[in-house]
């Protein structure tokens, strides 16, 4: 009798377990089209149909495993769709993120392959940030000539928090990352290390990544830092400090972003592009010149009626050091309807005036520029279990 029970109390474990370990797979995304009209040049209004105004365009598969005992696994690949034109990033069918990862209960998470930097994961908790607007958006105020090239660049955004953490400056997201997150309590914490890809150096080209927070009722607040090198192992460090406070229908965020350089910096050897490497060589640094931006922001988020929501943000740039000296002052707001948890209609009025070494120096734009935004965004998210 006593071996029956034993033999039963075995099985039945055993199907805990099995049961315990489930898969889930998830297809998911989100397109966002807007009209955007916009002045700041002498020939009078542009207009667009613009994607992304309320962050990126994008589609992606997820998938997790249950292992047991607390133990998980899980895989994400996320791509960018440009959906104005139906196009994706050149070169990177999945630029936004694409990883492995193995997590414990207690132990944390461990991440290896492309992902977000801390600074940008913290733009998207809200800490920093009330919302992700104007991703990518043109800047007729600060349009600036690119010395070296025929081209001109923008040196800054209407919300120049999209600029400072960018793709292209190599502070969004890094390849060949290794990145470990943690929480215990009220603090969240991670560490994270992308490695360079470059044979007999191990520094240059890397990044090294740390991040600490604090939530607990109504506060949330973050701190994070970011050093990379170039390939001749010149420096570019960014860093931020900001909070928010949930008062119940409103909440204010806070936060404050510093941008430093080596003179010569050069990103194209740090996950970086022509588009960066333009700014760091016309705008920021040069060959001679250190550079350093520091952004403040302020803003508020008003949750008037349950499917509605206004933002009001203002940002100040101003740009110590570098080629150009300047500031840039940013005020944006928008008012959102939230037909389902799925679809979101929205409209965006922002104003941008540039000072100093920030103002256009391209024949025929302005340093300011008033704009407006109306669009639509559409999710999506189905998920199966096995």
């Amino acid at each position: 009798m006593k071996k029956l029970v034993l033999v039963a109390a075995a099985a039945l474990t055993c199907s805990g377990l099995v049961s315990a370990q489930s898969s889930t797979v998830s297809v998911y995304g989100r397109l966002d089209n807007a009209v955007r009209t916009w002045d700041g040049h002498s020939g009078g209004q542009s207009a667009d149909l613009y994607h992304s105004a309320l962050g990126g365009s994008r589609w992606g598969l997820s998938g997790n495993h249950d292992l047991g005992n607390g133990t998980k696994a899980g895989v994400v690949l996320e791509g960018t769709v440009l959906a104005d034109s139906g196009g994706t990033v050149s070169g990177k069918t999945f630029d936004r993120q694409s990883f492995v990862s193995i997590s414990q209960d207690g132990w944390g998470t461990i991440k290896l392959g492309r992902d977000n930097t801390f600074g940008l994961d913290a733009l998207f908790s809200g800490a920093l940030d009330v919302a992700g607007l104007l991703d990518g958006a043109d800047s007729n105020a600060t349009r600036l000539n690119s010395s070296g090239t025929s081209t001109t660049i923008d040196a800054y955004g209407p919300n120049p928090l999209t600029t400072l953490y960018s793709t292209a400056r190599g502070t969004r997201r890094l390849d060949n990352a290794v990145k470990y997150t943690n929480t215990k309590g009220d603090f969240n914490y991670g560490v994270g290390y992308a490695f360079g890809d470059n044979d007999g150096d191990v520094k240059a080209g890397s990044t090294q990544n740390v991040s600490l927070g604090y939530k607990k009722d109504k506060l949330t607040a973050v701190t994070t830092y970011q050093t990379t090198n170039d390939a001749r192992n010149k420096k570019m460090d960014i860093w931020n400090i900001g909070g928010r406070y949930n008062f119940g229908q409103v909440s204010v965020v806070a936060a404050h972003h510093i941008l430093t350089a080596d003179a010569g910096y050069n990103p194209a050897g740090a996950g970086g592009s022509a588009t960066a490497e333009a700014y760091f060589n016309s705008v920021l640094t040069g060959s001679a010149n250190t550079g350093k931006v520091n952004v403040s922001n302020i803003g508020m988020a008003y949750n008037f009626k349950p499917l509605w929501t206004y933002t009001l943000s203002y940002y100040n740039v101003d740009q110590k050091e570098g080629v150009k000296v300047g500031k840039v002052d940013s005020v944006v707001t928008h008012l959102q309807y939230d037909m389902n948890k799925y679809v979101s209609l929205y409209g965006i009025v922002d104003y941008q005036k540039a000072k100093g070494g920030l103002r256009s120096d391209v024949t025929g734009y302005q340093d300011n520029q008033l704009a407006v935004t109306a669009g639509l965004r559409v999710m999506f998210d189905a998920a199966k279990s096995f």
